[in-house]
């Protein structure tokens, strides 16, 4: 029993050594790219690290090498794509706000449209990098595939939900723990639920993982193929 036990505190600790260590790895790639250009290259690359442990559990990951491999070769390609989002969800953001200023019904209405689709880009935020660390998608389509798992699951739209709650609280009163492993832990378990949603579109004949693996995705909505 006090082996048993033993085992899972040193597995506990093993994890927990990990997400720090990737954590730390983050925060290096942050400031290495002076912040502004170092926040989505470093969040790409930790993602990368994330499907690389959860693909070989099995084995030593060697992140370091796994994260600034990826952190150098994505630098200037996250730049345009991560602004581009980043900008497109302060745009929801602006117009819910000020729609919501005005007094009449029409924007109301107009207001919770734009709060729907906020809710869902929110949700496609947390799913696009894991999405794009493991196939070879155009940007739209990355888009389009994280929306609709968004959309047609309703676990994994659950599950983020209460993730993104859980880190929120955690940034919120805890900010030291979410400095220690926040953005490694954000990392692990979302790419965890994708992992759980790619199986379920493989299962639902959606999406065919196998070709999907090696950079090519079958899907009657999205066409033929995409990727290479």
């Amino acid at each position: 029993m006090e082996e048993g036990m033993m085992g899972r505190f040193n597995q506990f600790c093993e994890q927990v050594y990990f997400l720090v260590a990737v954590q730390l790895r983050a925060m290096a790639g942050l400031l290495a790219g002076g912040i502004v250009f170092g926040l989505f290259p470093a969040l790409y690359a930790t993602f990368a690290v994330m499907k690389t442990r959860l693909r070989h559990p099995e084995t030593e990951t060697n992140a370091g090498s796994v994260f600034w491999s990826v952190y150098k070769a994505s630098f200037l390609k996250c730049q345009l794509y991560g602004y581009v989002w980043l900008t497109l969800g302060l745009f929801l953001y602006y117009d819910i706000r000020l729609l919501f200023s005005y007094s009449n019904v029409l924007a109301f209405a107009a207001a919770c449209l734009l709060v729907s689709l906020l809710f869902i880009y929110l949700l496609s935020s947390l799913l696009i990098l894991p999405i794009v660390v493991r196939y070879r998608l155009t940007v739209l389509n990355s888009v389009r595939f994280s929306a609709t798992i968004a959309l047609l699951i309703p676990f994994v739209s659950l599950a983020l939900t209460v993730l993104i709650i859980v880190c929120g609280l955690v940034l919120a009163y805890v900010p030291l723990l979410f400095l220690f492993c926040g953005v490694s832990f954000l990392a692990a378990a979302c790419t965890k639920i994708a992992s759980f949603a790619f199986r379920r579109m493989e299962r639902s004949g959606y999406l065919r993982l196998e070709d999907a693996e090696a950079g090519y995705i079958y899907n009657k909505r999205f066409g033929k193929g995409v990727g290479e």
